[in-house]
């Protein structure tokens, strides 16, 4: 069986659309009619080499997405997809059946391409680290952003009172010593003073991501006043996959995206690089161009 697949020839230099055979799935392995893949950071700093340097290159990249096997709905991620293996960013792929995920009625495709890393992080986020209650006054910093986008909508789901995502300093000095938690999706790049002053005695703060230096922000020190502390976030496996999209459907909620083309990666890195996206990048596999011979 051949496919068009989006492959990684050579470190920093641009994907190559090309016809591949497809390999016979192996006995725990499965064929995946791929309908859209999400567009991670992971595979833009893979094809830096900036990560999975001893990955086997050539290789298709994409590490999670939506597809269908036998018409059911699935999304995929995990298990070396990607990295260790061949990835999502083609027509169809083979991989592991531990690493499908059912998506659950009233939760599209194209949503749930977005959901893989960036869901699962908002979603323990929200419940395992702040621990978000129905009566909680939440800060969300970055909310923005891919991840910080679905924090808001899964504390929202919650029966958050209050989800600010506004970062005006007048608003923070009259919130002070109100807010029972702060979920800082940008990991203390910036001075936390103004936010933690809001925070109640008995509230605290999620840092997440790397920071961009070694040093935390001078703000940390302020949260020696509280009886709380910093929590950090990690990514989950399929069973948080599956809590999280069963989540959405029942509140229907989704991720905000933008569909792009498999020719607009490039133009997507560069935005990422710039901060310049306010959702998830997903691409329409419908879209992969005419393959060249590998």
């Amino acid at each position: 069986m051949h496919v068009s697949a989006a492959r990684l020839v050579e470190h920093g230099q641009p994907l190559q659309v090309q016809d591949v055979e497809l390999p016979e799935p192996g006995e725990h392995e499965v064929i995946l009619q791929m309908a859209y893949s999400g567009v991670n950071p992971f595979d833009m700093y893979a094809a830096q080499g900036r990560v999975a340097q001893d990955a086997p290159v050539p290789r298709t990249l994409g590490t999670e997405g939506a597809a269908t096997v036998d018409g059911r709905p699935v999304v995929v991620r995990g298990y070396g997809v990607g990295a260790a293996r061949d990835g999502l960013w083609t027509t169809a792929a083979v991989a592991p059946r531990a690493a499908l995920i059912d998506v659950p009625d009233g939760v599209g495709l194209e949503a749930a391409a977005a959901m893989g890393v960036a869901g699962v992080t908002a979603w323990r986020t929200v419940t395992e680290l702040a621990q978000v209650k129905a009566d909680d006054n939440v800060l969300v910093l970055g909310a923005s952003g891919g991840v910080g986008g679905i924090i808001v909508a899964v504390a929202r789901g919650l029966g958050a009172t209050n989800v600010v995502i506004s970062t005006d300093a007048e608003q923070m000095a009259a919130a002070r010593n109100t807010l029972d938690l702060i979920i800082d999706t940008v990991a203390a790049s910036h001075d936390l003073d103004p936010y933690i002053g809001a925070l109640t005695r008995d509230g605290s703060i999620v840092l997440l991501g790397v920071p961009p230096t070694a040093h935390p922000s001078p703000g940390v020190f302020g949260l020696l006043s509280k009886r709380r502390s910093i929590g950090g976030s990690s990514i989950g496996g399929i069973a948080e996959t599956q809590e999280m999209l069963d989540f959405c459907a029942e509140h229907n909620l989704g991720s905000d995206i933008e569909m792009i083309r498999m020719d607009q990666i490039d133009e997507a890195y560069e935005r990422v690089l710039t901060s310049d996206v306010k959702y998830r990048f997903v691409i329409d596999m419908a879209s992969m161009p005419a393959a060249v011979a590998s």
